[in-house]
């Protein structure tokens, strides 16, 4: 009966033995950090992220065809739907027939995404930066007549139905940013 105290006693005892110990290392307080900031950072939902996501890709892939000899314009269609499909399937179109194809890349910096007109589109903005990019001909003269620099772009993000991947559907530029 006695078996239970005398563990416990012996626990108690191993543990104070333990602590009498010479150790060579110091403890060391637990730092601890308070972050603070004067507004609240906000928090994208699912949907914003994907379609900030897939505004990100098409524009990686319409460089990417552009600087293409033959471009497949059918890989379009994995990301953009409607009139974003149709305006880039024939600049995409137009270069290569020209002789043109691009050099260097263009960035997107998202600047806001906000609700669309249904649960299921969300409108980007961001500023395209084309600054570090170029339109040659076969002979490697720039077809471009000044520098794009940066300008406003504003697309349209729409949810599949059936599928709910998402596509952007509308895609305009506007004023230098």
């Amino acid at each position: 009966m006695c078996r239970v105290p005398r563990f416990a006693a012996l626990l108690v005892l191993a543990a104070a033995l333990a602590g009498c110990t010479g150790s060579t290392s110091t403890l060391s307080p637990t730092p601890t950090a308070s972050v603070s900031s004067a507004s609240p950072t906000p928090t994208l939902s699912e949907g914003q992220k994907a379609a900030d996501d897939v505004v990100v890709k098409y524009r990686a892939l319409i460089d990417e065809l552009r600087s293409q000899d033959m471009p497949d314009i059918s890989r379009l269609a994995a990301l953009a739907r409607d009139d974003a499909y149709v305006k880039w399937g024939r600049v995409i179109q137009n270069d290569f027939q020209n002789g043109y194809h691009q050099v260097g890349v263009t960035t997107i910096s998202i600047t806001s995404t906000d609700p669309g007109t249904s649960a299921r589109q969300w409108l980007v903005a961001g500023c395209l930066d084309m600054s570090k990019a170029d339109l040659i001909d076969k002979n490697g003269k720039s077809g471009l007549a000044t520098s794009a620099g940066k300008q406003q772009a504003n697309y349209a993000v729409d949810q599949d139905p059936q599928s709910l991947a998402w596509y952007v559907t509308k895609d305009d530029t506007g004023a230098s940013c």
